[in-house]
């Protein structure tokens, strides 16, 4: 296991060269990813020759439990923006 520091995983795979690279089920879809990330890190597990395999357990998105426990942002400011983010659905990425 390695904290990645950086936006996607693909260097950090390259430096690790890991025999197996675990993501959670809801990537499982590549199609649906926007951003291209996890396309890009199959390809990386490709090129290395490791295995890409997917967990069917429940998922925890280390982003929101970050967010939600270790956030800085005083309480008002955390609902406004979990208001925020029930009004407003993301329409698309720009690179």
């Amino acid at each position: 296991m390695a904290v990645n520091p950086r936006p996607t995983a693909e260097e950090t795979l390259r430096l690790l060269r890991p025999d197996f690279y675990v993501k959670g089920s809801e990537f499982k879809n590549t199609d649906s990813d926007m951003t291209g990330k996890i396309g890009r890190e199959a390809e990386v597990v490709r090129e290395i020759g490791a295995t890409l395999a997917f967990t069917d357990d429940i998922v925890f998105s280390s982003t929101n439990l970050i967010n939600r426990y270790l956030s800085d942002f005083p309480e008002e400011v955390k609902n406004y923006l979990q208001l925020f983010r029930r009004r407003y659905k993301p329409v698309g990425i720009v690179p």
